[in-house]
């Protein structure tokens, strides 16, 4: 109970340091989203003050990337064996603690020994056209490093990038451009390719990822995840990844609604089965 109460007391301290500063942290993001016009960076915190009263599981909290603060969700791991850590990328018009998806394997991990860390990405104005959201891509990658920098910093060894739809993407782009060793794996829910030539995108990445990387999708998905398993399984390939797999479960849909407990065994189950295998194999990285 007193490890509990320090606990909260040393969430308390920092969120109340962040909210003196807020209102003009606010202004000061307003003025920077000039420079950087795919993020609406008053809205972001529009989401966060909305989500930061609401949360029941894990703590709210403010991650720092340059100049830019920006909200995540830390939940603890509740079991004594600590496996990992994994940071969840939403998708598109989602935030840290979307009902689909997110909020499951958020919540859900912990209970089998996974801290998470749940972080807002880049988000457009609402009714953004569709190249509004390819331009938060590389916005999301200094985001990404801050949420890595800050389990690194709890001695997490074993980190994971989980993203759902455009999160997927922008976890896979990522490490296309970014050769972390303190990545372990990644796992995409939900990844949806396009079919275009010269390849690009969520295709070109998958040529560059060696990572142990889970594809995992629902029979009932959307088109560009259905259409493209063939051509992201061929790239996956090409990178002599044997470590990709690709996972469907029957009925699911591009949201697993009414199967958050299928995905979140899935996921869990296949993690487990990585750490395993990187713990029996000091090459791959001795703990």
């Amino acid at each position: 109970m007193k490890t509990l109460r320090r606990r909260r007391r040393w969430y308390s301290g920092w969120i109340k340091g962040i909210k003196v500063r807020y209102t003009i942290a606010i202004i000061v993001l307003v003025l920077l989203s000039t420079s950087s016009p795919a993020s609406d960076l008053a809205r972001e915190q529009r989401i966060a003050l909305e989500l930061e009263d609401a949360i029941l599981t894990g703590y709210p909290l403010r991650l720092q990337s340059g100049q830019l603060t920006f909200f995540a969700i830390h939940t603890e791991s509740a079991s004594e064996k600590l496996l990992g850590g994994a940071i969840l990328l939403h998708g598109r018009g989602a935030n840290p603690n979307w009902i689909d998806v997110v909020y499951p394997l958020r919540t859900k991990l912990p209970e089998s020994g996974w801290e998470t860390l749940s972080i807002q990405l880049p988000i457009t104005a609402p009714g953004a056209p569709e190249e509004g959201y390819q331009a938060l891509i590389p916005e999301a990658f200094p985001r990404i490093d801050a949420a890595i920098e800050f389990l690194r910093q709890r001695q997490i060894k074993n980190i994971v990038l989980l993203g759902h739809s455009l999160g997927a993407r922008m976890a896979l782009e990522y490490l296309a451009n970014n050769a972390d060793q303190a990545v372990a794996a990644v796992v995409a829910v939900g990844l949806p390719a396009s079919r275009d030539k010269p390849v690009s995108g969520t295709l070109l990445a998958l040529q560059k990822v060696k990572l142990p990387l889970l594809d995992i999708y629902g029979s009932q998905d959307i088109g560009p995840v259905l259409s493209t398993l063939t051509e992201r399984a061929a790239e996956a390939r090409r990178a002599q990844n044997r470590d990709y797999r690709q996972m469907e479960v029957p009925g699911a849909d591009h949201f697993f609604s009414g199967l958050e407990d299928e995905l979140v065994q899935r996921v869990r189950a296949w993690l487990n089965r990585v750490i395993a295998d990187r713990r029996a194999v000091p090459a791959a990285g001795k703990l």
